[in-house]
This record gives C-alpha cells, structure tokens and sequence, in this order.
C-alpha cells in the first residue's frame, strides 16, 4: 500500500515538473521574440500607435489570372 501512494505521488511530481518546463520555455520562448527588431508588437498603452505598412490592403480569394478545369469520364454504351 504504501509503495502504491508513493508510486503516484512520483508519478504527479513528475507530472508537475514537466507543466512548470513547459512553461518556462513558453515563456522563456516569448521574451527571445520580443527582443528581435523583426517582430513588431503593440505595446499595452494608451500611446501605442499600431505599426503599419505603407502598402494598401489586398485579399485575393482568387487568382486574377484564367483557369481552365477538364474533366474526362469514360461512359461504356451497351
């Protein structure tokens, strides 16, 4: 009996442990992106300005160009 509760309470701690590494790597993983100069993320201020391109926005659900679709079936006549 005694062996069975230790063999859980093993088993949490190690369950434990692997939810606090995971997390210490998600946030460890976060910071690193935050002090590259390519990521740009909004500050959570009241002066905060979004960062934008001077590009206009596009969103294409086609392509503009010509598209041809062939289809063959084989019909056998009796």
């Amino acid at each position: 009996m005694l062996r069975d509760s230790y063999g859980k309470c093993l088993v949490l701690g190690i369950l434990i442990l692997a939810v606090c590494a995971f997390a210490g790597a998600a946030i460890y993983a976060f910071d690193s992106s935050l002090e590259q100069p390519e990521n740009s993320y909004l500050a959570a201020h009241p002066k905060a300005r979004w960062i934008k391109l001077d590009l206009p926005f596009r969103l294409n659900a086609r392509n503009n160009g010509s598209e041809m679709t062939l289809f063959r079936q084989k019909f056998e006549l009796k």
